[in-house]
Parts: C-alpha cells; structure tokens; sequence
C-alpha cells in the first residue's frame, strides 16, 4: 500500500488561492456571526473561556451555535475539561436544529447548571 502524500499550502499560497476563489474574509458573510473578533486565541483555556461565557450569558449553548459565534470547532474536549476537570455542572439535551445550508440535525444543547438547577430552555426555571 502506498503512503498517502497530501499537499499543504503554505499560508500565503492559501489566501492567494482564497483571493482567486472570490472567497475573501470580508466577502464572507459567516463573519458578520461571529461573536468574537479576529485576534482570539485558539488554545483549549481560552476555548473553554468562550463556551463558560456563552453558556453563563445565555444558558446554554448548541453545537453549531459554539462552532459558528464562538469559532470552538473541537468543543466535545473543552465541555468535557470543564465538567470534570474544572466542575461546572453543564447538561447535555439532545435537540434537532437547522444548519446555515439548511439541513436539520439532530445536535446537543449543553445546558448551564448554575446552583445545581438546570435553566429551562423554554423560558421556566
């Protein structure tokens, strides 16, 4: 069996090849959605700081809810580092919700327990 080779780019090759595709960062109109700015760092603390925000600030938070306003693509990890690593309460609530291409899929809401209570996704306590 042969080894797989994969070409990489080098990084200004890549937003060459982005500027030939017409697929610039401010042509995008996904970044208008991101909650944070350009200058994040991506290392795992400051990932679980941006999911521990979102979920204080809003109660929970969905899969591509993190994926798309909070740029945590890995955050399966970063959920589980800090229920059992740092000992947030944060439920997982299995629900159905439509993608940016339109396609529903079934997804998980991890669900902020502040005080031992659970937030009611539908406005309760």
């Amino acid at each position: 069996m042969k080894p797989l080779r994969l070409k990489t780019q080098k990084k200004d090759e890549a937003a060459n090849n982005s500027t030939i595709l017409n697929k610039t960062p401010e042509a995008d109109s996904n970044l208008s959605n991101c909650i944070i700015g350009s200058a994040h760092s991506n290392n795992s603390a400051e990932q679980r700081s941006r999911i521990l925000d979102a979920l204080k600030q809003h109660g929970s938070a969905s899969t591509i809810d993190l994926r798309r306003n909070y740029d945590v693509l890995a955050f399966a990890p970063r959920i589980y580092e800090l229920r059992h690593g740092y000992g947030y309460e944060i439920d997982t609530v299995w629900t159905y919700q439509e993608t940016d291409c339109g396609k529903i899929h079934r997804i998980g809401m991890y669900v902020y327990r502040d005080d031992g209570n659970t937030k009611d996704l539908f406005g309760g306590v």
